[in-house]
């Protein structure tokens, strides 16, 4: 029996090796599923996904998909809330959602003699909601929270008004989570509308690392999802866009922030899919403890500085001023740590004269990779961070391996590489200045390109 059950199963799923580690299945319908064989352990993850992302709705709806997928967990046609929960605890499961620019998701972890009692659980959630209003007002009420948390932090809302200036008239304007703008116009009947949007066989996607038994596995899926129509002719997707950096100062005003101010350079950074990304991330780690001797070690005049970028597809990256002291000299300090940088004069530290103590890139290369390797990768091998690994591959370069490789890219980074991306995006003179401080500290701050 078993034997002509695979036979007919065979008819709807299409399979083939997509490479090595990972096998690609397709459902009758058209749903794609990306097996991972799980030989780590006994806990499985599967993540469902949609692609597309915010090219689905516009600005004024900024984090509908959010609220949607949020609702999917608070209860469905055949679990109460409290149903969901206590499942989940009895079965020793955990999941959650989230909403990115590029896709939305449902993400599940279990023990795998439950795993398909969970993925039960959480299809059940992403087919049919509940949709009662008492937990849409809950999960509205918690974006209201957050949003006034945004308000309220100095430095989250300094960013928040620098992206609307950035991405101003581009795709990017739309955010994946709900804005102060949007709040008021996602209603339950919207979340409602969009989620039948979402049920489109196109767009959905499984990734899953698992060592249960393949057939059965995929058995469960087409049972649950082998309906869903196909809806779309193509995929659209949020554009790489080039933010408008350049331009006039941005000063805010915030009365958290008075007497000890944050002060932000931002410059275009590379994509997340560019072959120079990693040399830039690690010249901004490099470069962050240059910044680190000069501004707070030397010149005493913030609590801590540091640069990075977003690691996003539409990159911007930045130097940040952490509780600036000394206002009149900040802008001097922070173009001296780039100039010493620039002259691969990289500092270790001060001598008890309180002058620098120089190295070089080519000596400390080595130990800034492991840094940001650990910092960036060390959980990498949880059951649930290589499916969410897969699901970027899957987003970002259709493979879902792609990503496996990115500590080897990282390695293969060279001195030249460090120096020419430092170059290229940190020196850049294409940038933009934004300060937030105290009203009777504005006077205080000249920031580069103003008045």
């Amino acid at each position: 029996m078993k034997k002509i059950a695979v036979f007919i199963f065979s008819f709807f799923i299409l399979v083939f090796s997509y490479a090595e580690n990972v096998q690609k299945y397709t459902l009758s319908n058209g749903i794609e599923v990306y097996i991972r064989d799980n030989q780590i352990n006994e806990i499985d993850a599967m993540q469902i996904f949609l692609v597309g992302g915010t090219a689905y709705y516009p600005k004024e709806l900024s984090g509908i998909e959010d609220v949607t997928f949020d609702m999917m967990l608070y209860g469905s046609k055949n679990y109460t809330y409290e149903q969901f929960k206590d499942t989940l605890y009895d079965l020793c499961s955990s999941g959650g959602s989230s909403a990115a620019h590029y896709t939305g998701k449902l993400y599940m972890v279990s023990i795998r003699e439950n795993f398909l009692k969970t993925m039960d659980v959480f299809l059940d959630g992403f087919l049919e909601p509940r949709f009662e209003k008492k937990y849409f007002d809950l999960i509205m009420q918690n974006n209201a929270q957050h949003i006034q948390s945004m308000l309220n932090d100095p430095v989250s809302l300094g960013f928040y008004e620098a992206d609307k200036v950035f991405f101003e008239g581009l795709a990017g304007e739309t955010s994946s989570t709900v804005t102060p703008e949007s709040f008021d116009n996602i209603s339950l009947e919207l979340v409602k509308e969009h989620h039948k949007s979402l049920m489109d066989a196109k767009r959905i996607k499984i990734a899953a690392v698992t060592g249960m038994d393949k057939d059965e596995f995929l058995a469960a899926l087409e049972k649950k999802l082998g309906s869903i129509p196909s809806v779309s002719d193509e995929i659209k997707m949020p554009p790489i866009e080039k933010p408008k950096i350049a331009g006039a100062p941005i000063k805010l005003v915030h009365e958290s922030a008075a007497g000890a101010g944050y002060i932000m350079r931002f410059y275009r950074a590379a994509p997340l899919i560019a072959d120079d990304f990693y040399a830039e991330a690690l010249a901004e780690t490099i470069f962050s403890s240059n910044m680190y001797n000069v501004i707070r070690s030397k010149y005493g005049a913030c609590y801590t500085p540091y640069c990075t970028n977003n690691g996003g597809m539409s990159n911007t990256g930045y130097e940040l001023i952490y509780k600036c002291t000394d206002y009149g000299n900040i802008i001097a300090a922070m173009k001296e740590a780039r100039e010493l940088m620039a002259k691969n004069k990289i500092i270790t530290g001060l001598d008890k004269k309180g002058n620098y103590i120089f190295s070089t890139i080519e000596a400390e290369l080595e130990s800034y990779k492991n840094q940001y390797i650990t910092a960036s990768y060390s959980s990498q091998q949880k059951t649930s961070s290589l499916a969410a690994r897969m699901v970027s591959g899957i987003v970002l370069y259709n493979n879902p391996e792609a990503l496996d490789n990115t500590i080897d890219k990282i390695r293969a980074v060279k001195p030249a590489d460090i120096k020419k991306a430092f170059e290229k995006y940190v020196l850049s003179d294409e940038e933009r200045w934004v300060s937030v401080t105290g009203e009777n500290d504005l006077s205080k701050i000249a920031l580069p390109g103003g008045e």
